[in-house]
């Protein structure tokens, strides 16, 4: 059950982009990377994968707006992308994978110090459309920065969450070779670094953003 508020765009986003080997197809290679990051996100505890939903494209190369989940074939890449192919929409045989979004739930830790769970605690999505393979990480919720939507602080929360995001992504840095680029930032909030900015006011206090939630 859902119990924190979500923005309805990032508070924070961080971008690699890869090159894959020639000779490596384009799905393989997405899934490959898929699947590694979901095993660093389950080690951080901020992400254990239930599913993907597979976005279709065209011939050309454009999102068609068909989705599928699929919960087979998680454990190997291989068998990942085997499962892919055979899930194409029924009313688009033509259709290849455009991107992959990892679904599953992950663990913040509250003011108390406990541990609670929440699903898409992280967005992941992952290009596997051409040659070069794009993974993207966001957050779209106020427990990684130093205020709350309200613009109030809320200190223990963010000691005990904003270390967690930065481990995470470092050890994806780590894996994919290369640091991710931040995203834009949005009006709740901005990544710095592996860290998230909360929104400020001119004056430097938090700024209140429920009025956009």
């Amino acid at each position: 059950m859902s119990i924190l508020m979500r923005s309805p765009k990032p508070v924070a986003s961080w971008l690699w982009i890869l090159d894959n080997p020639e000779d490596m197809n384009f799905l393989a290679a997405g899934c490959s990377v898929s699947l590694n990051i979901a095993r660093v996100l389950r080690e951080s505890d901020l992400l254990y994968l239930e599913a993907v939903c597979v976005e279709w494209s065209d011939t050309e190369g454009g999102p068609l707006g068909y989705y599928t989940r699929i919960e087979k074939g998680l454990e190997h890449p291989t068998t990942l992308a085997d499962t892919i192919r055979g899930a194409r929409p029924a009313i688009q045989l033509n259709a290849e994978p455009y991107s992959i979004d990892l679904l599953g739930p992950g663990n913040w830790i509250s003011s108390s110090g406990k541990k609670r769970g929440e699903r898409e605690l992280l967005s992941v999505k992952i290009s596997v459309a051409d040659e070069i393979t794009s993974v993207e990480v966001s957050v779209n919720q106020d427990i990684w920065g130093e205020n709350d939507f309200f613009g109030n602080p809320h200190p223990e929360i963010h000691a005990s969450n904003s270390p967690r995001i930065h481990h995470a992504l470092t050890a994806i840095e780590h894996l994919l070779g290369s640091p991710g680029d931040t995203g834009d930032p949005t009006y709740f909030g901005s990544a710095s670094g592996y860290s998230v900015q909360s929104p400020l006011k001119g004056d430097g206090s938090g700024l209140d953003v429920t009025d956009r939630l």
